[in-house]
């Protein structure tokens, strides 16, 4: 500190008396201000960094530290109570991510007065020389020797744009996957995808040059609500195809997607402002934008995927500490697929077993992965910050209890991983997310997956959806006891044929919710419901200047009360049977007639009952029988899934999809069935049919020369029964319950839950000669006792048995 006596000038000896008297005097008149006011703030338990400073000083205001490191070591020592680190303005280039841990605990970092302090995860790109006319160079001998390898750059405090091929929009490729998708509590893909297919694709081949540098080369895959992020291991030229060196998420051409983008090579090189990573040659080239100054232009490079990271252990946590205030970019990820969400990175700032901890009016930007990670954490907060212009998604909080989100503004996310959200919520218990802004997000805005007794309130949402499908500004899947309310969402359009868009969307799982009080303005779709069950919908308000769809497929026991609903076009319903309480809506629409006056209503608009099927299930000859032993192989049955999707009254079933295959030889009609759930400890093992979980199989057939329908129950714990409901004798019953082969097993697969059931049944006994082109009137049912809803191959208008009603086997 500054010697006070520098604002005492003494012309003459005074008596020590007086000379007491100037000092109180000089300390009354200083306190509040100035320099010495500063230095008083900040005693024992205050440390000063600088870029002026030195490691070697004590952290005191006349003789600062250089480095947060070296600030947190000599606090850590000191052994005082809260502790906090003042940061002066300036630009801070860190040589190594600054860790806190439970040694940390009560510390606070902090700017000075609230000026500008930037960290930098990365470093000064310098010794710049023209490389062919337009193009400059630097040669960075790690990227050379393959230690250093990075995707990002920051030049004038933008993120640079990466070279790109096309310049705008995708390519479209070539390949196929034609495999039907499950749903994910279905478990996927019906079969696996193999290596060969996740790491292969064929181009056409005018795209892609000959001479494509292929140790340069990244590319960007598109799936429907994923996109996958691959190196290119070998260009096949004669074949045209790519051999990717790492798997992609989906199999190239998935979901019928076709879109796919290249980085990173000098043919992408089309504009300035862009720039590549030459592995090859260890050097970093850039197409200078108009006025730039290669000599005075500021390029960071990023070395490290993280910039401050708060971590304690899980019986000893991070405690109390809270970073206010300063602004971090320059971030790096390694080259592979960012996940669901683009949620498979790091935080530019993470926690993890953390408590107390808060994170205040910090600025993330020019960052490669994500912005905030917080896991595990218990009654923390991240509050007032500003996330932007990031690779990946904006914050991720995974699992934890009670985090406060609030008044964040995330924009301008996932310009490097299109599968991107604004915030992603995996699991925990009691978060709030409250008054944020999220905006310019490729994927959804938000993301919950899992949470519990969440609340959602208030935040501001739109121009998301800018590039995926099948999301929403508020997407939940598999989530309980959560609260959407109070929040608008504004203009979102569905870009590309897929899934869909939508405004607030309860996917696979997610029961007893409430969505309330928001408004969707300008959403084709504000409310989308996909096995959801037991949740309500009321008092939004949603508006649209076209057509608007209200979507429950394949929900249950949904409320949908007191909403307002506006649209000059048509309202359209898909399965209103999920439905059952509809009142005290308010409808204004004109139907699509411009000259036409609007109505006003509150009645459900009206959808008619599908008709009955009239394409009967193809069964294929097996040359090789399959194994009737509960596991379903894929590689032992022929043909595609069948959905047994009706309910008895032909209105959609709720749920996960139940599946089956057919297949038959000279003796035997096969049948497999995958029933899903989401929680295999739901299944009753009983054998009482409409009690406990099981399948009925109806198959009509002869006896003794007479038409006569055979009714087979079978039960997960393996029992079954050949019931004479449907009129078949008790001789003749019983014969055909001794003959069937049938086998069940519970899925034990962390990604499967629910159960396989497999049969064998003696054609002959059903009094029928195994030949092609036979036809067998046939129905199938299962009872899922976790949500007590039948699915039907057809529904009868009576008993599930009645196959007249219902379809047809036809052999091939």
């Amino acid at each position: 500190m500054k010697s006070i006596f520098k604002y005492v000038k003494l012309k003459q000896p005074i008596n020590e008396y007086w000379l007491i008297q100037l000092l109180l005097f000089t300390l009354l008149v200083l306190l509040p201000c100035g320099e010495f006011a500063w230095a008083q703030k900040f005693t024992e338990n205050t440390f000063i960094v600088s870029n002026d400073g030195s490691d070697n000083n004590p952290g005191t205001v006349s003789k600062p530290m250089a480095t947060l490191e070296a600030a947190r070591n000599v606090a850590r020592k000191s052994k005082v109570v809260n502790p906090q680190i003042i940061i002066m303005p300036g630009d801070y280039y860190l040589s190594s991510p600054l860790e806190l841990d439970s040694r940390d605990n009560g510390l606070t970092i902090k700017t000075y007065k609230n000026k500008e302090v930037t960290l930098y995860g990365g470093k000064l790109i310098t010794n710049w020389y023209r490389h062919e006319n337009k193009f400059w160079s630097a040669n960075l001998k790690e990227v050379k020797e393959g230690i250093w390898d990075f995707r990002a750059l920051v030049i004038n405090g933008r993120l640079a744009k990466r070279s790109r091929m096309p310049d705008s929009g995708k390519y479209r490729h070539l390949s196929s996957f034609d495999v039907p998708w499950l749903t994910g509590v279905g478990g996927g893909w019906a079969r696996k995808p193999t290596k060969k297919e996740l790491t292969t694709m064929r181009y056409k081949l005018k795209d892609i040059p000959e001479l494509l540098d292929v140790q340069n080369a990244e590319v960007r895959v598109y799936h429907m609500w994923d996109a996958s992020f691959v190196g290119v291991k070998r260009n096949d030229i004669n074949n045209h195809k790519l051999i990717f060196s790492n798997e992609t998420i989906h199999p190239p051409g998935a979901f019928g997607k076709k879109g796919y983008v290249i980085f990173n090579t000098s043919e992408g090189m089309t504009k300035p402002g862009e720039w590549y990573l030459d592995r090859r040659n260890g050097r970093l080239v850039y197409w200078p934008m108009e006025g730039e100054d290669m000599e005075k232009v500021k390029v960071i490079a990023p070395t490290m995927e993280r910039i401050i990271r708060i971590e304690g252990d899980s019986d000893k946590k991070a405690k109390n500490i809270t970073i206010r205030g300063v602004t971090l970019q320059a971030t790096n990820v390694p080259l592979k697929s960012a996940g669901f969400g683009a949620s498979a990175f790091n935080g530019a700032l993470s926690m993890k077993n953390t408590k107390q901890c808060i994170i205040d009016s910090i600025e993330i930007l020019n960052a490669s992965g994500f912005g905030i990670t917080a896991a595990k954490t218990t009654d923390c907060q991240i509050i007032n910050c500003h996330i932007h212009n990031l690779g990946g998604a904006g914050a991720k909080i995974s699992g934890g209890t009670n985090l406060l989100f609030k008044s964040n503004h995330i924009h301008d996310v996932g310009i490097y991983y299109s599968n991107a959200t604004g915030l992603y919520v995996s699991k925990g218990n009691l978060h709030k997310i409250y008054r944020n802004e999220i905006h310019n997000v490729p994927y959804s805005g938000i993301i919950i997956g899992g949470a519990e007794n969440l609340v959602v309130e208030e935040n501001l949402i739109y121009r998301v959806m800018r590039e995926m499908q099948d999301g929403g500004a508020i997407y939940a899947s598999g989530v309980s006891n959560c609260i959407i309310r109070g929040n608008i969402v504004r203009d979102i359009e569905q870009v590309g044929e897929g899934y869909g868009v939508s405004s607030y969307y309860l996917d696979e799982g997610a029961h007893d919710c409430t969505v309330e009080q928001n408004v969707s303005i300008n959403v084709d779709r504000p409310t989308h419901n996909h096995i959801a069950r037991n949740s309500i919908i009321r008092n939004n308000v949603f508006i649209n200047d076209e057509d608007l769809t209200l979507s429950f497929q394949r929900s249950a026991n949904l409320e949908f009360i007191d909403n307002t609903l506006y649209t000059p076009g048509r309202i359209r319903i898909t399965r209103p049977n999920a439905i059952i309480t509809w009142k005290g809506n308010k409808i204004f629409y004109s139907g699509g007639d411009k000259n036409k006056a609007y109505l006003i209503n509150s009645e459900m608009p009206h959808t008619p009952k599908p008709a009955q099927k009239d394409k009967p299930i193809e069964v294929k000859r097996s040359m090789k029988p399959p194994k009737i032993d509960g596991n379903l192989a894929m590689g032992e049955w022929l043909g595609s899934f069948q959905h047994l999707n009706r309910m008895p009254s032909r209105r959609p079933s709720s749920g996960a999809p139940v599946l089956s295959k057919f297949s038959w030889d000279n003796e035997f009609l096969y049948i497999g069935a995958i029933i899903p759930m989401f929680n295999k400890d739901n299944i009753n093992l009983g054998n009482s049919w409409e009690k406990d979980d099981a399948v009925e199989i109806s198959l009509g057939g002869y006896y003794k020369g007479d038409s006569v329908t055979y009714v087979i129950r079978s039960y997960v714990n393996g029992s079954i029964q050949s019931i004479t409901d449907a009129g078949v004798s008790d001789t003749a019953a019983q014969k055909l319950e001794k003959r069937v082969r049938y086998v069940s097993k519970i899925m034990e697969k962390s990604n499967k839950e629910g159960w396989v059931g497999e049969w064998a049944i003696p054609l002959k006994l059903l009094g029928l000669n195994p030949k092609s082109d036979l036809k067998i009137p046939f129905n199938m049912c299962a009872f899922v006792n976790e949500y007590d809803c039948w699915h039907c191959w057809e529904g009868t208008l009576g008993e599930t048995w009645e196959v007249d009603k219902a379809g047809m086997l036809h052999f091939k």
